[in-house]
């Protein structure tokens, strides 16, 4: 029962009866079939996470590319590094903002002037095809610091208070040039 306290009149509700509810607590909570159908589509889930992220084949590192997310227009290149000869490209732009350390199997790539000119990120680039974040002072956790080392193609480490995402570029992700295209349709 409702109770109307501004009418003071008191209105019956529907819902189900008690013989109903009594039938619904005797029969068991999954039938087999809503079992079967559950295990399937565990089983589904089970085969994509496979398919998409475990069993999803490793590209080998070819190039290693750094993008600054300027916030007018876009991304923007600023360092490209090739493992096959070992050449890398700093863009005019940003000339006085990367400093390379050349050391033993691997150097460094500084990244300055973020944050009014007092941020960095430091980028250590093996030789042998690993790159990784030593250093920022981005945030208090420096979390891009915490990221898994590049080893392959498609993968990457992004540091979101300084805009700054480094892509291990593969074989099959290389970008794709006037030349590659074949056809323009739209």
């Amino acid at each position: 029962m409702v109770y109307d306290t501004y009418r003071c009149t008191c209105k019956k509700t529907e819902g189900p009866d008690i013989e109903t509810i009594l039938k619904a607590k005797g029969q068991p909570p999954f039938k087999r079939l809503d079992i079967v159908i559950y295990a399937l589509l565990l089983t589904l889930i089970a085969a994509l996470f496979w398919v998409f992220v475990i069993g999803r084949p490793a590209v080998r590192l070819e190039t290693l590319e750094v993008w600054h997310d300027e916030r007018s227009g876009g991304e923007v290149p600023v360092f490209r590094y090739r493992f096959s000869d070992g050449s890398y490209e700093i863009d005019p732009a940003w000339a006085d903002r990367v400093a390379v350390t050349d050391g033993e199997g691997a150097f460094q790539v500084t990244f300055d002037g973020f944050d009014g000119g007092e941020g960095f990120n430091t980028l250590v680039i093996a030789r042998s095809g690993e790159a990784y974040m030593q250093d920022a002072n981005c945030s208090r956790r420096k979390d891009c610091t915490h990221f898994v080392h590049i080893t392959h193609g498609n993968q990457m480490i992004v540091c979101v208070p300084h805009r700054l995402t480094v892509t291990g570029v593969g074989p099959s992700d290389a970008p794709v040039t006037d030349t590659d295209v074949d056809i323009i349709i739209g």
